[in-house]
C-alpha cells in the first residue's frame, strides 16, 4: 500500500539564507517487536565537501548525489585549493556511503585557465574552459600570445582514461583573444584580471599564490582585445566551483562561440534551492516496538543566491504496514523541533 504523510499537519516554515540546513523526519512508532539492524554512523557531508577515508592519500570531492570524484594528480588539486586544510577525514567504512560517481565526469579536471591539455593520441593542444570544456588553439602563436613564450612547459597529458571527464568541447580558439576562465595582467600593471563572458573583472584583495601562478601576461593589444565588465572579483569566486557544473554542453559552446566575438549575453540561472539526501540518512531497518523519535529520512536544503522559505513537504511512504504505526511525525532543522 502507499500512504502519503503530510508533514504540514504540523506548521513548517523556516527560512535557508545562504547555508545548509540539515533536515530530519523523524517518528514514534508502535511495530511489531524486533531487533535493530546496526547503521554505519557516517559524518553528514554535502556536494562540494572534500574527503580522504582512513589512511589513504587520496581526495576525493563529493558531487551533487554525495558521489566521490577522484583528483588524478596533485596538480589538479592545487589549481583549485591553496592547501588540504578543508579536507574531511573519514572512516574507511564510510567510503560505501560515498560511491564512486556513477557518470562522467567522475573525476575533477583542472580549474579553466590553469593549464594546456593535450592527450596520448593527438598531438593538438587544448585550453581549459569553464563546464569542464577543451577548446583546441588553432596554431602556436596563439598558444604563445595567451600563454607565454614557455607555453610549451604548461602542457600536460592527460591519459586517455580521464579524457572523458572533459566533458564539453568548445570551439577552437582562432584568434589571440583571452578566453574564459584565464586570468591575464599587463607587463605595467600590477593589477589581475579575471575573464568570463567574454570580459575582463578586475580581481581584488589577496590572491593567493597558487593562482598568481596561472596568472599570464599578455601584450596590450590581446589585453585590449577584450572589453572591461565595470565589475570585480574576489579569488574566492574563482575556486569555488570545482565541480564545474549547471551548465549543458549547448550553453557552453554558444558562450564559447560569443567569447571569441567578444560579445557574450549568455547567462546561467542559479538555483533558489537544492535539496540532497544526506549521507546520514537511514537505512532500511525493522523498528522495534514503541520506539521513539526513530530517525525516517535526513536531507540537506541549500538556498542559493537568495533566501528561500520552506513551507510544507510531503513525504511519500512505500511498503507493508499501516499508517497507524505511525503515532506522529515531525521535523527537525538542525537539531531543533
Amino acid at each position: 500500500m502507499t500512504d502519503l504523510l503530510n508533514a504540514t499537519k504540523r506548521t513548517i516554515a523556516w527560512s535557508v539564507v545562504g547555508i545548509t540546513a540539515v533536515v530530519s523526519l523523524l517518528a514514534a512508532a508502535v511495530l511489531s517487536p524486533t531487533v535493530a539492524m546496526s547503521q554505519t554512523q557516517c559524518p553528514s557531508l554535502q556536494s562540494g565537501d572534500l574527503v580522504q577515508f582512513g589512511d589513504s592519500s587520496s581526495v576525493y570531492m563529493l558531487n551533487d548525489n554525495l558521489e566521490r570524484l577522484y583528483f588524478p594528480k596533485a596538480e589538479v588539486f592545487n589549481s583549485w585549493f591553496e592547501d588540504y586544510s578543508g579536507v574531511n577525514k573519514v572512516p574507511k567504512t564510510c567510503s560505501s556511503v560515498f560511491p564512486s560517481a556513477s557518470s562522467v565526469p567522475t573525476g575533477v579536471v583542472h580549474r579553466p585557465g590553469s593549464a594546456l591539455i593535450t592527450t596520448q593520441v593527438t598531438n593538438d593542444i587544448f585550453a581549459v574552459g569553464p563546464n569542464n570544456t577543451l577548446r583546441k588553439l588553432d596554431n602556436p602563436q596563439i598558444a604563445e600570445a595567451l600563454y607565454g613564450v614557455d607555453w610549451k612547459s604548461q602542457i600536460v597529458d592527460v591519459a586517455d582514461v580521464y579524457r572523458p571527464d572533459y566533458v564539453n568541447t568548445g570551439s577552437d580558439i582562432t584568434s589571440k583573444t583571452p578566453h574564459n576562465g584565464m586570468l591575464v595582467t599587463k607587463s605595467d600593471s600590477n593589477k589581475v584580471y579575471h575573464v568570463m563572458n567574454g570580459e575582463l573583472s578586475e580581481v581584488t584583495g589577496s590572491i593567493p599564490s597558487h593562482l598568481m601562478e596561472d596568472v599570464e601576461t599578455v601584450s596590450d593589444s590581446v589585453f585590449n582585445s577584450l572589453p572591461m565588465s565595470g565589475s570585480t572579483v574576489t579569488s574566492a569566486s574563482i575556486t569555488d566551483n570545482p565541480l564545474q557544473a549547471g551548465q549543458s554542453s549547448q550553453q557552453n559552446n554558444n558562450n564559447n562561440n560569443n567569447n571569441n566575438n567578444n560579445n557574450n549575453n549568455t547567462t546561467t540561472a542559479q538555483s533558489d534551492l537544492n535539496l540532497s539526501l544526506s549521507a546520514n540518512t537511514p537505512q532500511s531497518q525493522t523498528i522495534p516496538a514503541s520506539s521513539t523519535h526513530v530517525g525516517y529520512l535526513k536531507f540537506n536544503a541549500t538556498a542559493g543566491n537568495q533566501a528561500v522559505t520552506l513551507n510544507n513537504i510531503d513525504v511519500q511512504r512505500f511498503g507493508l504496514g499501516n499508517e497507524d504505526d505511525f503515532g506522529d511525525v515531525w521535523l527537525e532543522v538542525n537539531g531543533e523541533p
